[in-house]
């Protein structure tokens, strides 16, 4: 028996021979947060992870703002489908291009009307950019009418010194008589922790069990 040396790139070279082709083109939004700050994929990545773990696993799941569909093969691991929803043609394009599977599909179209069906989770990495000067209410709303009644929401809010407490008070009222209870969390450097403060990067809220599906706020 011989003592093969092997060096840590043959090793690696190994792997990616294993894996294939599987390389993906981003489309302009993604390769333009990648050129100015890469961290925003760490951080989109791991805000995904949390919300698979609470609202996605052997759910059907609806994100709002999917953009190119950066988070959906998280969110869709373990899900029972997932549908991704975004008003920007080209960043849709990108996604069907990249993402799309049988357990994984993309729509074009308005954010704060969604498909007419029901899904048992609705996430939302980013609230702010879905809204863009509309009340949340509107954004609850819609998250409300495409829930289940054992239905689960995830909403992402990014805070800026300047709006932050505000925001999160805004977001908050409007999500408690939409639930039957919100659990409010934050996150810093990709942690997760349950301080929902303005010292948190990204506030997140989980909404569980809406109270009416035809409720108006």
């Amino acid at each position: 028996m011989t003592n093969e040396v092997v060096t840590e790139i043959e090793l690696w070279s190994r792997v990616t021979d294993m894996l294939g082709d599987v390389g993906k083109r981003l489309g302009p939004q993604w390769s333009s947060r990648l050129h100015r700050d890469p961290i925003q994929l760490a951080l989109t990545l791991a805000w995904a992870k949390f919300a698979a773990k609470m609202a996605c696993v052997g759910r059907s799941v609806l994100e709002l703002g999917c953009d190119e569909g950066i988070r959906s093969p998280i969110l869709s691991e373990h899900a029972d489908g997932y549908v991704g929803l975004d008003s920007n043609e080209a960043a849709i394009a990108t996604a069907e291009a990249n993402w799309n599977s049988p357990r994984r599909s993309f729509v074009v179209g308005p954010l704060l009307r969604g498909p007419q069906r029901t899904y048992q989770s609705v996430v939302c990495h980013d609230v702010r950019s879905i809204c863009r000067g509309a009340s949340y209410e509107s954004l609850l709303r819609t998250v409300v009418t495409h829930l289940d009644s054992d239905g689960l929401c995830v909403l992402g809010l990014s805070t800026s010194e300047d709006t932050a407490q505000d925001d999160i008070r805004r977001l908050s009222d409007a999500c408690a008589p939409a639930f039957h209870r919100v659990l409010h969390f934050g996150m810093n450097d990709g942690l997760v922790h349950t301080r929902c403060t303005p010292a948190a990067e990204q506030v997140i809220l989980l909404g569980i069990f809406p109270q009416s599906t035809e409720q108006d706020h």
